[in-house]
């Protein structure tokens, strides 16, 4: 993979606020000069069914968690 300049695109972390903390692959002169405009997500978007077995995991295991706590009290 290389960006328009010909060089090897630099793994970064995005800072904006809809998509904090997510990985891209930009040009190495992102912010600095004359860029490419290369861009590319690192990582697939997560989102619909993988997002909502996520949330149904985490519902389960804050009910486990809870009923776990009355017991200890």
């Amino acid at each position: 993979m290389v960006c328009g300049h010909g060089e090897r695109p630099i793994l970064r972390t995005s800072t904006k606020k809809d998509n904090p903390g997510r990985r891209f692959w930009g040009c190495v002169y992102y912010e600095v000069q004359d860029t490419c405009d290369f861009f590319r997500w690192a990582d697939p978007e997560t989102g619909g069914a993988l997002q909502d077995s996520k949330i149904a995991r985490c519902r389960k295991k804050i009910t486990t968690l809870k009923t776990r706590l009355k017991d200890v009290e």
